[in-house]
């Protein structure tokens, strides 16, 4: 069960543009919902980029992904990794591969 709430939750989120504290919330273990947040990034990035908006707010938020490289959580890294090469080449990861293997470190009880 979704317990977000409205179903579009993310698209709120996403105009809202708190990305620094999006980004604090990914990087938490002990936030409840820091896989949420984790995904909310990947979702504003892939967004930005495959979706080729008029206005590219990727380039507006510098600052997030300076932030992002000072925070020692291997998801976040991963994430910024990513980001990276999405961002210097558009079509390096198809929709599956960017949404694939995104917590490769958990480990399966």
């Amino acid at each position: 069960m979704n317990n977000d709430p409205h179903q579009e939750w993310e698209l709120f989120l996403l105009w809202k543009q708190e990305f620094e504290l999006y980004l604090k919330f990914a990087s938490d273990i002990s936030c409840p919902k820091e896989n949420f947040f984790l995904n909310l990034l990947y979702y504003w990035v892939w967004r930005n980029i495959k979706h080729e908006l008029s206005e590219n707010e990727l380039s507006q938020y510098q600052n997030v992904f300076e932030q992002a490289d000072k925070i020692n959580s291997p998801y976040v890294k991963l994430w910024l990794e990513r980001t990276n090469k999405l961002i210097n080449d558009k079509n390096c990861f198809d929709e599956d591969e960017w949404w694939s293997d995104r917590r490769p470190y958990d480990v399966e009880s």
